[in-house]
């Protein structure tokens, strides 16, 4: 028996093989290429160091900037953009945006939606920032958020992020917040570590209150978020949170204001309501002039050249004049709320300048009336359109005499130079090259000197390390004082001291000014139980800086009055007795509080019939007054 095989299906099946399997590689590829997507990061700049534009067309909206160095960024708001003026091949993105808080989204091929709140604050306001390619980080720590509900947008540290995906943050605090209209914010600091990277939140819902919006005059447009509600005073239920309300009304100043709507728990009528006074004005004119600096008066009256005007009704007389350009007049009527948008582009006047100099390859600087660079070129030039006025030409080429010239353009008149500059001599070479090299003498001598200042200014700070300053102090103390035991008859059992004082230090001389109230305890053989004794000192103390330190051994007066009651009388005595000082003391420079120890012993020389001796040793906290 013969049997056949029908091949054409098998091959059939093969093909079928082989384009799936080419169709799964090719799926996988782009899948691979999709799970790799980069990430974008946004860098907020808080002081930009150029002028941010003004918007005029837009006078009641915000705006934002944004640089990047990728040319095919998208944007969105959750609340709409105005207006895009981007200039995407300059790397710079132009939005006019509602003048309230929001949400922007940014797309980019190849990368990940970057989201980002926009703390917009009213009409006006521009924010900066820029948008780059994310710099990835090997210590960044993957998080689990699980979050309800589910479409909550969350923010962490001011950007959005998606919580289908995985996010990676670095290790330590950051501020996570998740609002959703109609549920309440949470807005706290959260610590990542490798112990810490899932939070569970769920919002709390909360219930929409009653709102009241009035104006006076009444009959006026009010719209909620940038979205219109009523032309006239109207009620309706919001969430708590905040709204951007723009009150406008024809003759009147239109008001952009953020109002925060609360929770009434309570039900009070008058919570929640919120009133508007319109202000009116007579008329409007929106001035703009080129050039900005023209001066421009209306009825001979003089006003800013770009801007709003607000005047009264009536008939003005309108005139723009600026130095090289054709003067503008016109006569107008202004109507009662009536707003009037002008433009005004003063024609300049020119003449025209043509260069021709010897050698061709002189360099040339032309300069205006006010001393001012304008153009720069080398040879032959023509310039066709040149402002009238007085201008002044300055050419320099090597192995040549330097040429300056000062010349007039007039309306509509060329003004014709050939100039042939005259070579140097060679005495006039050589003495510009030894100009030229004292030039570079003095420069590096110069350089030189100042080295040697930063050297010697370096060399005064380190000795102001160890060189102790001029104070001053009020201070307490206390100390430990020791009597001659034979003065009362009995051995000192005890004894206390603590003391006020004043200290000052200058030149290396320390003085100090002293009370100190001083209580003895004496043996239960002793006639007197308490000795009180009040103790005035000075001192006079020459010291030793060693940087912080002071070290120095002087002399002192001493006067004290002692109290002490016997079974019969209540007795005084008074004492006045030199004494030597030793001060050791810890004063850093920088510091306000110091340490003092000082250690005095009184001379065994009494003024007095009855001399009492005693030491004392002092502890002391300096707080210095300098």
């Amino acid at each position: 028996m013969t049997h056949r095989y029908n091949t054409s299906g098998l091959s059939g099946n093969r093909f079928s093989l082989r384009f799936l399997l080419l169709f799964g590689f090719f799926c996988l590829i782009q899948s691979s290429s999709f799970a790799q997507l980069q990430e974008l990061e946004l860098i907020t700049i808080e002081n930009p160091d150029r002028a941010i534009p003004v918007f005029r067309d837009y006078p009641d909206d915000a705006a934002i900037i944004v640089t990047s160095s990728l040319t095919n960024l998208q944007f969105d708001s959750n609340v709409g953009i105005v207006a895009d003026l981007s200039s995407a091949n300059d790397g710079e993105y132009r939005l006019v945006i509602p003048p309230f808080r929001q949400s922007i989204t940014v797309n980019a091929p190849g990368y990940r939606q970057l989201r980002f709140t926009v703390p917009i604050t009213g009409p006006r306001d521009v924010k900066v920032y820029e948008v780059r390619p994310l710099q990835q980080q090997e210590d960044l720590i993957p998080i689990v958020l699980n979050i309800s509900p589910l479409d909550a947008i969350v923010f962490i540290d001011e950007q959005g992020i998606d919580i289908n995906r995985a996010t990676r943050l670095s290790p330590g605090p950051h501020t996570i917040r998740i609002e959703k209209d109609g549920f309440k914010t949470i807005s706290e600091v959260i610590t990542i570590d490798e112990n810490s990277f899932r939070f569970d939140y769920t919002l709390e819902q909360l219930q929409p209150v009653p709102v009241t919006f009035t104006t006076n005059p009444g009959q006026a447009s009010i719209e909620i978020n940038n979205v219109l509600r009523a032309n006239d005073n109207f009620q309706d239920f919001y969430f708590p949170g905040e709204y951007f309300v723009r009150i406008s009304k024809t003759g009147y100043r239109t008001i952009n204001q953020t109002v925060t709507v609360v929770e009434n728990p309570t039900q009070d009528p008058l919570l929640n309501v919120f009133n508007f006074e319109l202000e009116s004005f007579a008329g409007q004119i929106n001035l703009n002039v080129t050039p900005s600096n023209a001066q421009v008066t209306l009825n001979r009256q003089p006003y800013n050249a770009n801007g709003t005007i607000n005047i009264p009704p009536g008939q003005y007389f309108l005139e723009v004049r600026s130095n090289g350009y054709r003067p503008y007049t016109e006569t107008f009527n202004l109507g009662e709320n009536e707003i009037l948008n002008k433009t005004v582009m003063l024609e300049q006047i020119t003449g025209a300048l043509l260069f021709r100099i010897q050698p061709i390859s002189a360099s040339i600087n032309l300069y205006n009336q006010a001393g001012v660079l304008i153009d720069q070129w080398t040879g032959i030039k023509q310039i066709p359109n040149l402002p009238i006025g007085q201008y002044r030409i300055q050419a320099t080429a090597l192995d040549h005499q330097s040429y300056s010239e000062t010349f007039q353009i007039f309306e509509n008149q060329t003004y014709d130079a050939n100039i042939v500059m005259t070579p140097l001599s060679e005495i006039e070479r050589q003495a510009r090259e030894r100009e030229a090299q004292l030039e570079r003498d003095r420069a590096n001598i110069a350089a030189a000197e100042e080295a040697r200042q930063r050297e010697e200014e370096a060399r005064e700070r380190r000795r102001q390390v160890f060189k102790h300053p001029d104070m001053g102090g009020i201070y307490l103390h206390y100390g430990l004082f020791t009597a001659d035991a034979s003065s009362f008859d009995s051995n000192v059992e005890d004894q206390y001291g603590i003391g006020l004082g004043f200290f000052g230090y200058r030149n290396f001389q320390s003085w100090s000014l002293d009370f100190i109230y001083n209580s003895y305890t004496l043996g239960i053989d002793s006639e007197y139980d308490e000795i009180i004794s009040y103790n005035f000192s000075f001192s006079y103390v020459p010291t030793l800086s060693l940087g912080p330190l002071m070290v120095g051994l002087g002399l002192g007066l001493d006067y004290t009055q002692y109290e002490y009651e016997t079974d019969t009388d209540f007795a005084y005595l008074y004492t006045v007795d030199p004494f030597y000082a030793f001060q050791f003391s810890l004063k850093p420079r920088t510091w306000d509080i110091g340490f003092m120890f000082d250690t005095r012993t009184s001379i065994e020389a009494g003024l007095t019939e009855n001399y009492y001796p005693w030491s004392m040793v002092r502890y002391t906290l300096i707080w210095d007054f300098n």
